[in-house]
Order: structure tokens, then C-alpha cells, then sequence
């Protein structure tokens, strides 16, 4: 680790004075407030920064502070938070905005240990949230700074083990400087900008160049080092997209728990059937004896570890009997009930 320490400890002297000329200009970073950070950060994971930015604004105009996110409805807020992915994170704000109103008297707690514990909240968050809003010198790591480490150091250890960033994490304890917030954002806009995660990173435009052995050793794209890489699942699907002859939609609530829990969805089945058995399917799973199908397509819809291989078919329903659905105009749907979007796509 000395030897590490050693070869990052000019990490600073040169990433800053780069990151204060070509920082990114964010929506988030207007102001360092701890609320808008912790909103940016949990938006950010597992999302792409373009659609964060092209959300935040919107989401805050809805939820100005702590006490309108934790006074909303779970629904409004869903709707809300619609076609981001990733659910829960949205609940687990709202829990955390509920614990900072009653406990810290809406003012979020600017030491790590007392963040971490928050729901969502992951080292991570906790590092961001401390050093951007609070400037305290504690590290951020993501994947970002994974990326931008291992290359530095030409690092052989697998950036999916969880020794690993703890790793990083204790080197960057010894080296972060007293504008602790420009560092850590510093490391993430190099890792985002320059040192990118696919394709060729941007040597020539590194501050870091002269320094970086995997640069030195022209293995750039061997780091970071990644083991035993997962395939995702395959889950094939059928959707039926109910209508009825007054135009309104056949929905279902999905459950609360697991995968997209509490979210609105089209009645579906977890396997593909054939056009030839649709009228037997329709009969056997919802009752539906009526019907003109009116169109079909297949898509696909990816997730971070499976992938969902969905056929779409377009009924319009004739049976009035049917009485298991909720049923909701389109622009109702628009308003009101929260879709996933391997769902709302279908609206188009």
C-alpha cells in the first residue's frame, strides 16, 4: 500500500487545477446543498448523467426540499420518478427524507457514519454527500474512480470485489486535500470525461498522463480488471395491451414487493405464446371471450443483469364482464399511475 500511497500522492496537484477549468456544468452543482446533492447522487446510480439532467430540474421543482419529499405520496412521487428504473430508490428517499424530518429536524447529518446508515445511502453516497456538501475529507468510489485508479496504478485487482474499493478507499484517506468537494468531483468528471469506461480513454487530454502507468505501458484498456463477468438472464414475456370501447386501458398494480414493486403495469405472462393460441390464452388467464386484436410487436427490454424478450399484442375488448382490471384513460395514465417503462413504450 506505501508504494500506492506514494504514486497517488500527486493525484491531487494534478486533477485539481484541471477539474477548475474543464469541470462539468451541472444542474446539481449550482449550489452544494446537501439536499441537491443526495437527490443528484441517488438519480445517478445506475442511470445515465444526460437523463439525470434531464430530470433533476423537474423532480426538484416537484419536491423543493427535504419536507415535500417526505410528506408526498408514495404514487405521486412514483409517477414522479417514472422511467428512471430502479424503484426503490425513489422509496428510499422518501424513508430517508421521513427520518431527516423527524429525527434531525430536516437538516441531513454531515457525518459519514450517521448518512450511511440512511436508507439508499451506500458508502458511496455517504463519501459524496460528506466531502461535496460538507467538504469533509472522506472518499467517494464508484465506478468512475475505480476506472481512473486502476489505470493510474496499473491495479491487478478485480474492481468487483468489494476488498478491492475498500482498498482505494484507504489509500485515498492518505491523499485527500483540503478542497475535499472539488477532489471527489474531480475524480468523477476525469473518470466520466477522459478516463472513459468504453472504447479508448482520452490520454492525450489527461492531466494525469505523465503519471499513469497503465498510459506508460500503452495497457490502458486492460484496466480496470474485471473477473468473471456475468451474462445476463433471459426472460421471455407476453403483454397484452387492453382496451375497451370506450378507450380505456386495462391496468394492474404489481406487487409490492420484488422487481418494479407497487408500479402500474399491462396484465402480462412470463413466457411467450403463439398467435394460434391467443384466443385460448385470453379465455384461460383473464376471461376475455370478445376481442379484435388489433396489432403485435416484439422488443426487447434491458436491465443491468437480464433482459426481458417481450411479444406485445394490441386488444381492443368487448366483454363487459370483465371486472379484474383497473381501468384508466390514457391521459389518466399519463397523470396518475406509474409505469415502468418496458411498459409505457407501449403507449407510443
Amino acid at each position: 500500500m506505501i508504494n500506492d500511497i506514494e504514486n497517488l500522492q500527486f493525484l491531487p496537484s494534478l486533477l485539481l487545477p484541471w477539474f477548475y477549468s474543464n469541470n462539468r456544468k451541472l444542474p446539481w452543482r449550482i449550489n452544494s446543498d446537501p439536499y441537491r446533492v443526495w437527490v443528484s447522487e441517488i438519480m445517478l446510480q445506475q442511470t445515465r448523467v444526460q437523463t439525470v439532467i434531464d430530470r433533476y430540474s423537474h423532480f426538484l421543482e416537484s419536491f423543493p426540499d427535504v419536507y415535500s419529499l417526505a410528506y408526498c405520496s408514495e404514487d405521486r412521487l412514483l409517477k414522479e420518478w417514472e422511467g428512471l428504473g430502479y424503484y426503490n430508490r425513489a422509496r428510499n428517499m422518501r424513508l430517508t427524507a421521513q427520518i431527516i424530518v423527524s429525527q434531525y429536524g430536516g437538516v441531513f447529518p454531515d457525518d459519514y457514519d450517521n448518512l450511511v446508515r440512511l436508507p439508499g445511502i451506500g458508502p458511496y453516497t455517504a463519501g459524496a454527500i460528506a466531502s461535496i456538501a460538507y467538504n469533509k475529507k472522506v472518499p467517494a468510489v464508484d465506478g468512475n474512480v475505480l476506472r481512473v485508479l486502476s489505470r493510474y496504478i496499473a491495479s491487478n485487482n478485480d474492481v468487483k470485489e468489494l476488498k478491492t474499493g475498500n482498498y482505494f478507499k484507504e489509500i485515498l484517506f492518505h491523499i485527500i486535500p483540503n478542497d475535499a468537494g472539488s477532489f471527489a468531483q474531480a475524480l468523477m468528471d476525469i473518470g466520466e470525461l477522459v478516463c472513459i469506461p468504453n472504447g479508448v480513454p482520452q490520454c492525450d487530454e489527461c492531466p494525469l498522463n505523465n503519471h499513469c502507468i497503465a498510459h506508460a505501458t500503452h495497457s490502458e484498456t486492460t484496466y480496470p480488471i474485471r473477473l468473471n463477468k456475468s451474462k445476463r438472464t433471459i426472460q421471455e414475456m407476453s403483454i397484452c395491451v387492453f382496451w375497451n370501447t370506450t378507450k380505456q386501458y386495462f391496468l394492474n398494480k404489481r406487487s409490492e414487493e420484488g422487481l418494479l414493486g407497487g408500479l402500474w403495469e399491462f396484465p402480462n405472462i412470463s413466457y411467450h405464446f403463439g398467435d394460434g393460441d391467443l384466443k385460448e390464452t385470453l379465455s384461460n388467464e383473464y376471461g376475455i371471450e370478445t376481442y379484435s386484436l388489433r396489432g403485435k410487436q416484439s422488443y426487447k427490454h434491458i436491465f443491468s443483469h437480464f433482459e426481458w424478450i417481450i411479444n406485445a399484442y394490441y386488444i381492443e375488448v368487448f366483454d363487459n364482464s370483465v371486472q379484474s382490471f383497473e381501468l384508466a384513460y390514457e391521459d389518466e395514465i399519463d397523470k396518475h399511475y406509474p409505469l415502468p417503462t418496458a411498459f409505457k413504450k407501449l403507449m407510443k
